[in-house]
């Protein structure tokens, strides 16, 4: 289940990722295999600032949300500031307490807060299990949260999204982790 506690778990979990770069090339490759360490980053910080204020009532254009934008728009600063500070604007947009029952407008007209903050957990997980291969940090994702993104993933990702925002589903054996469970979900090779 998706709840605030998830979201900070999941912001938690990819701020130390963030912060363990350390002086690693922004043109570094990545598991996210048509972006490298860079765009990854702008790709996940802008997505995580534009959920942000989208959920919190501010306008957002559905073009500001394409992939390909958000990770083609350098963020301002180095990527541990400018994540950190869309870290803290999601923290306080899921605390409020009427944040659950919002209507929601412009790009998210007709979405359900819990879909968002979803939708942002997973692509802040997944992100960030990149960030940690791409640097050679530990990647594990705690058991609960990955629980937690897998149940959501599996009621919310569509087939047809299956080649372009997410690849195939990559097929392992029995004895898997959690993480490799929902990294191989989402089409990544663990």
């Amino acid at each position: 289940m998706i709840s605030e506690a998830t979201v900070n778990a999941a912001l938690d979990y990819t701020a130390d990722k963030v912060r363990g770069i350390g002086g690693t090339s922004l043109d570094t490759p990545t598991p996210c295999t048509e972006w490298r360490l860079g765009q990854v980053l702008d790709h996940m910080i802008n997505s995580l600032d534009l959920a942000a204020r989208g959920v919190a009532g501010e306008a957002v254009e559905e073009a500001a949300l394409d992939p390909e934008a958000t990770a083609a728009a350098p963020v301002s600063g180095t990527p541990g500031a400018a994540f950190a500070a869309a870290a803290d604007r999601a923290r306080v947009t899921f605390a409020a307490p009427d944040v659950w029952d919002r209507e929601l407008t412009g790009a998210f007209t007709g979405d359900r807060v819990y879909d968002v903050a979803g939708v942002m957990v997973v692509d802040v997980l997944a992100h960030g299990w990149d960030i940690a291969r791409a640097t050679g940090q530990d990647a594990t994702v705690p058991d609960g949260l990955a629980e937690a993104a897998l149940a959501f993933s599996r009621g919310f990702i569509r087939p047809e999204w299956r080649g372009t925002m997410f690849g195939p589903e990559v097929q392992l054996g029995p004895d898997t982790t959690k993480t490799q469970q929902l990294m191989a979900f989402l089409g990544r090779q663990p």
